[in-house]
Parts: C-alpha cells; structure tokens; sequence
C-alpha cells in the first residue's frame, strides 16, 4: 500500500503549555518546570521526521504533508478549529494525540470533545496500574510485530500513569498495551497519581491499550494514552524514542491503518 511520509511536525501551544515545547533544559535548569516538558522531545522530532514548527493561535495553517501533535489542551478547542482539524486529517494530514491520566487540567474532557463526535474515540477520565498497584511494565515479543505492535522489542516498556479507552472506531490498531492492568477512576483527594491505586474486584482489568491508531479518509491518527515517557527526563531511555518513531512510521502508512 502507498506510504504517505511526513516531512515537518507541529506541536499545539494554542490550548496550553503544559508539556511545553519552548522551556530550556540545560545544566543550570532544574525542578517540575523543566523537567515535564517536551522540549527535548521537540528537537528529536525535527531530526526524525524534519522541521519543528509551534502552533501558537488556531488561525495558523496546520502543516501540509506533516504531523500536528495535540497534547493535553488545558484550555477547550473552538469548534471551528476542531472541524477544521477533521478536515486536515481526512485530506491527508497526520494527527498524533497525547492524553493524560485521570482528567488532569480537564485534557481528557478537552480531548473528548474533539475526539468523540469526530473521530469515535473517547477516553476514560481514569488511570492504569498494574495488579499490586504499580506503573506498568509490559514486554512483547518480538512475533507480536506481524500484528502490528510497535512495542515488539522483547525487552520491558515501562510506563508511567496512562489513561484507558471507552471507545474505539472499529478500525483501530493497537500499536503498544500497558498490559494486564487495572482501570481506576481518577480522585483528586488523593495528591499521589489522584487514586489509591488498590487492586479490587471492582473494577476492569485487562490488556489495555497504551497507543491507538486508525485510518481517516486518507489520513491518520495515532494517540497516546500516558503522556509522560516523552518528557524530558524520560528522553534518556531509548524505549521511549523508539516509541515516537515507531509511531511517525504508523502514521506514514495511513492506508494500511485502513486495512
């Protein structure tokens, strides 16, 4: 099937900067501020997929034969820039979503509101842990690439704190899990990943997907349901670049998403 390769990659700064691409990291930066951003993550994707761009207000252009990266909008999108934003997708372009646990900054609702009734996708305000209550660390074999998991590396994936699905379009390919893991409902009581984190009966435990992707008319899109591993500090670890490239390469093949 026809590949369609990106050639530039822009990130949204119009719905907010948490995770932001434009903080420093140097060796006289320190704490929270510098260490939760994607700065490092904005200069790896201009060498993997090409230049780096910022969109800073909805009025600006979304890229042409490129990757938009939506990440977890603190303020709400327009619905003008939202159809706008399906458009795009169905004419070509590439969407990479990253969301976050248990409705942090209301992303979830932001997302939903745009994923939901344009592209069938929503998500649960809630967090993944593992069975005694930990992140979770998968590791899928390497045959698991014949189906299409990008996470076939046959060594562990660690994961933070990640999001699971309501609903998926019908067509969706799971490229990573977070694996056997339980769903739990966000509580804000709770200052330590906003939950107890307790093992329970009641509630699901499966195999949860960690990055969904599907086809949309003759693009794409791909999100990601644990925002942290691109963070800065996380940037060290070469699972997590993997991860984005691995992802960028779905994304150029939006037709075999398709099928």
């Amino acid at each position: 099937l026809p590949n369609k390769p990106a050639t530039s990659i822009v990130f949204d700064e119009a719905h907010g900067t948490w995770e932001t691409v434009q903080a420093t990291f140097g060796p006289d930066d320190f704490g929270r501020v510098v260490n939760y951003t994607y700065s490092l993550l904005f200069k790896y994707a201009a060498r993997v997929v090409g230049p780096a761009n910022i969109l800073k207000a909805e009025e600006e252009p979304l890229p042409e034969s490129g990757i938009f990266v939506l990440k977890m909008p603190t303020q709400p999108l327009s619905d003008v820039f939202a159809d706008r934003l399906k458009t795009w997708v169905r004419g070509g372009g590439r969407l990479l979503v990253v969301a976050d646990h248990t409705d942090l900054y209301d992303t979830s609702q932001y997302l939903n509101s745009v994923l939901a009734p344009r592209f069938g996708l929503k998500l649960n305000p809630d967090a993944v842990y593992n069975s005694v209550g930990m992140p979770t660390v998968p590791m899928t074999e390497r045959f698991a690439a014949l189906f299409g998991r990008v996470d076939a590396l046959g060594r562990p994936l660690p994961w933070q704190t990640g999001a699971s699905l309501a609903s998926i379009p019908a067509n969706t390919v799971g490229l990573t899990t977070f694996g056997p893991s339980f769903s739990e409902p966000g509580d804000y009581s709770r200052q330590n990943r906003f939950g107890p984190f307790m093992p329970r009966t009641s509630l699901r435990f499966t195999d949860h997907l960690a990055v969904a992707a599907f086809g949309v008319g003759q693009g794409a899109v791909a999100v990601i349901l644990d925002s942290t591993p691109w963070s800065n500090f996380s940037q060290f670890k070469e699972q997590y670049r993997h991860t984005f490239r691995a992802i960028v390469h779905a994304l150029e093949r939006p037709f075999a998403l398709q099928f």
